[in-house]
């Protein structure tokens, strides 16, 4: 089944329906667009209807922006017209859909614009100016941008210094929020959240005018802080609505669409606002205290054009110390008062790859959120019953208000039978997201907030009896420098022994981390009487900032010592041989399996997905994302030059002698497969067991199926062979 399963991507609601991308390992992973209606399993109901594909054909749906992708398409009620803009892989431009009832004929798609040399990603639909506001990349810039829903040369709403991202647009229509950042730094470094206004904004959101009237950064870092912190995913908790006015039901079989929707993880915006509205406060994943967690800044909807001119500074903690870099206090407005919303040892966030990323979710009355704790994840919800200025809707006289006591929240976890859990979207009561377990495959997770109840649909039923599974055991070792490191032991089916061959994964990134979801490609070697240890080596997130630090300037010496290190303390144990020690990985994973290989003596064989073994080639090969990546996690360029070369595989060569596989795809734009060919030639000139498997169409990552399954057969059959196993 692994290499044939679909893969569910970037779940969305719209007016009771569920939107999803699905990619597609069996058409060489083209994505299209699926809907059903959002419903659960409950007593007597009906079942639902069978997903239709909304985008058949040839049509991929695939963002290209910063060279990883990500929010490919967006969702909107536009007077009362729902549709879908999307990216169309097939010439990179935006195309609107307007999406016609289940059964009816498909209306004709709309092409927005033209095709150029650019990206789009990660936008919404601003349905009051018809418009969809997202993220284009050109000439190595990003600018937030609108492009009319009639189609039209997009405008530009804001030039970014570097990258931008994340745009979310208040229920008003009055406000926009979003992430930005600059090299050398990545976004989970440091990043600041920005918010601006548009012009003629009225107090109750009439008379909104096209461009953004004033802006700038109020929460984060920029490269010039003493401090580094980073946000993630802006979220506005609002719903434009008198704050004790009942909430219509949710329709869970289609029919009347409800208030509040606006596809985009909020409700739908009031052009006149409403008597007595409550301005939107503002949320965002914020880590200035060493963990991803949550605040808010009350009523962010109120503030003008003044209190967002550019000379304003940023309260984090109320110590009068300044989250970005340091700008003069203005004699016009206090410093924003940010308020910590659930302080705690758990991250809600992830590393900002790819746009259209979410770990929280506003309904219109409620925030549900995930977390990661240890490695794992759960789903809850944040009670804000201790809030009085929320329970009674009451606006505080100054939003910027450093005074107002910040009220605890509660988080109350859902029991569910999942614990890996992403890209979170709710309206009225609906809860859907991405979400897996140790015996359920990754699938929608559907969730009615109020009763608890449930459904899970996977892209495909898990072919193993829940029995058959091994399941993920949580290692704690003493990793690099004596440091408590993390990692994931999967026993193989029979139970562990002295004498088990034992795969070492190293995850990609390396900004990553080893989740504990079902893993078909874990399963394929626990059943065949493998151990499998996937380490969340010293750099992985999930564990807090100083835990993701640790790999700074120290990539290929802490990855690969922890994951020598993990292997070891399973073969003390008695649950492995150490004359069977494996270890595998892909793109920077890779380069840990060949830096393992290099400098220990713990493996004896390995395996690498389109590895890095040239440092010094990654910098002159990297694309714009992760053009000063290595600036952090060796030290920077061309100062460093020495240190990029002690750590290149590709200059030790002679220190390896395990055998090794290698797998690469020749239009592979990150890692070269010319960089594959030299390392690979570097070790069979020595006498090395090499063997080399290319593909053609295939890139940074495999995208088809049969490519996936032929990786982890003749992995296998590799190892096999070097170990002397015999037939499985």
């Amino acid at each position: 089944m692994e290499g044939r399963i679909p893969s569910l991507l970037e779940p969305k609601l719209l007016a009771g329906q569920l939107h999803w991308l699905e990619q597609r390992p069996d058409q060489q992973g083209r994505t299209t667009l699926m809907r059903r209606p959002f419903g659960v399993e409950t007593a007597g109901a009906a079942a639902s209807p069978p997903a239709e594909e909304l985008t058949p054909g040839d049509w991929n749906l695939r963002s290209r922006i910063h060279g990883y992708g990500g929010g490919a398409y967006a969702l909107g009620l536009v007077q009362g017209q729902a549709m879908a803009v999307v990216v169309d892989d097939r010439d990179r431009c935006l195309w609107r859909l307007d999406l016609a009832p289940a059964g009816a004929a498909p209306n004709q798609p709309i092409q927005l614009t033209r095709p150029a040399p650019r990206a789009f990603g990660g936008g919404l639909i601003d349905a009051q100016r018809q418009r969809w506001v997202g993220v284009m990349e050109a000439d190595g810039r990003d600018q937030l941008v609108a492009v009319p829903l009639q189609g039209g040369e997009p405008v530009t709403l804001h030039q970014a210094a570097d990258f931008c991202g994340y745009p979310s647009l208040s229920p008003r229509g009055s406000h926009l929020a979003w992430v930005e950042w600059q090299q050398p730094c990545l976004p989970w470094e440091r990043s600041q959240l920005w918010l601006g206004c548009f012009a003629a904004a009225g107090a109750d959101g009439a008379g909104l005018g096209e461009g953004l009237m004033a802006c700038r950064p109020v929460a984060g870092s920029d490269n010039g802080s003493r401090q580094a912190i980073s946000v993630f995913q802006p979220l506005w908790l609002g719903a434009g609505i008198q704050a004790d006015s009942p909430q219509p039901e949710h329709q869970t079989r289609g029919g009347a669409v409800p208030a509040g929707a606006d596809g985009n993880g909020g409700p739908a915006a009031r052009p006149n606002g409403a008597p007595g509205a409550r301005p939107a406060d503002l949320l965002v994943a914020c880590d200035r205290s060493g963990w991803w967690n949550l605040d808010r800044l009350r009523a962010a909807e109120a503030l003008t054009a003044t209190d967002l001119e550019p000379s304003g500074s940023v309260d984090g903690d109320g110590d009068g110390e300044t989250a970005l870099a340091e700008s003069p206090p203005s004699d016009r407005h206090p410093p924003l008062a940010w308020q910590p919303l659930l302080p705690m040892e758990a991250e809600f966030a992830t590393p900002q790859w790819v746009l259209g990323l979410a770990t929280t979710a506003w309904d219109g009355r409620q925030l549900v959120a995930a977390r990661c704790v240890q490695g794992s994840w759960q789903l809850g919800r944040i009670d804000f019953n201790n809030d009085p200025d929320r329970a009674t809707g009451q606006v505080p006289g100054n939003p910027a208000d450093p005074a107002l006591p910040a009220q605890p929240a509660r988080w109350i976890p859902f029991d569910l039978p999942f614990n890996d859990f992403g890209s979170l979207c709710a309206e009225n009561g609906a809860l859907a997201c991405l979400a897996s377990g140790a015996t359920s495959p990754a699938g929608l997770l559907e969730l009615e907030l109020a009763r608890g109840h449930w459904r899970h649909s996977p892209a495909a039923a898990s072919p193993l009896a829940p029995e058959a599974i091994s399941k993920a055991e949580p290692l704690w070792f003493a990793g690099y420098g004596g440091a408590p490191t993390h990692a994931w032991f999967y026993p193989p089916s029979g139970g562990a022994t002295s004498a088990s061959p034992l795969l070492v994964k190293g995850h990609s990134g390396p900004t990553a981390m080893a989740r504990c979801g079902l893993n078909l490609a874990i399963q394929f070697w626990t059943s065949r009487g493998w151990g499998v240890l996937d380490v969340n080596y010293g750099g992985s997130t999930g564990f807090g900032r100083a835990y993701r630090e640790r790999l700074d300037r120290h990539w290929g010496l802490v990855d690969s010592a922890d994951c020598a290190a993990a292997a070891l303390a399973v073969v003390a144990a008695g649950q492995a041989s150490a004359q069977r020690l494996a270890i595998e990985g892909g793109s920077a994973g890779g380069f840990t399996v060949l830096s393992a290989l290099c400098f220990s003596e713990v493996f004896r064989a390995g395996a690498c997905r389109y590895a890095v073994s040239d440092l010094e080639g990654l910098v002159a090969d990297g694309h714009r994302f992760e053009a000063h990546y290595l600036d952090s996690l060796v030290g920077p360029w061309p100062e460093q030059r020495a240190t990029y070369r002690a750590r290149s595989p590709l200059h030790h060569a002679e220190r390896i002698s395990a055998p090794v596989i290698f797998f690469q795809g020749l239009d592979d734009q990150v890692v070269p497969p010319a960089q594959t060919d030299t390392m690979a030639e570097a070790l069979r000139s020595r006498g090395v067991p090499v063997d080399v498997h290319r593909f053609a169409g295939e890139g940074h990552g495999f995208r088809s199926g049969a490519v996936r399954v032929a990786v982890l057969e003749a992995t296998e059959a590799f190892f096999r062979h070097h170990f002397a196993l015999g037939c499985p």
